[in-house]
């Protein structure tokens, strides 16, 4: 049971990804092969292959995917802690913008991390 709050702000990091995808896509062919890989330093630390920079979007889609999945059925995070039964619903709605924000940040920081070296 999800509020419609919930699910429209839900939406949110899967448009995020279809955008930032997108976007990718577009300009894939414009990489070279060979991608340079920097740890902690400004020094190029090793090579990677192109097909790395798809690996944040598939990342960011299962954490997703997965708390969307937690949204849906709540309970199975609260299952530990007694709750009164007027305190429920209002709890329940706690957790599931609690994830959703969580999913948002998450993907925002995906993004940014993703795209930093191209700006």
């Amino acid at each position: 049971m999800m509020s419609k709050k919930i699910k429209l702000l839900l939406y949110v990091p899967f448009i995020m990804i279809l955008c930032y995808s997108v976007l990718l896509l577009r300009r894939y062919n414009s990489f070279s092969k060979l991608l340079a890989i920097h740890e902690y330093s400004n020094k190029i630390d090793s090579f990677g292959n192109i097909i790395l920079l798809l690996l944040p979007i598939v990342l960011n889609l299962f954490f997703v995917i997965f708390v969307w999945r937690l949204i849906k059925s709540p309970d199975k995070l609260i299952a530990n802690y007694i709750v009164r039964v007027e305190n429920e619903p209002k709890l329940y709605y706690n957790v599931q913008l609690t994830l959703v924000v969580l999913s948002i940040f998450f993907t925002v920081i995906t993004t940014i991390l993703l795209f930093a070296g191209f700006v």
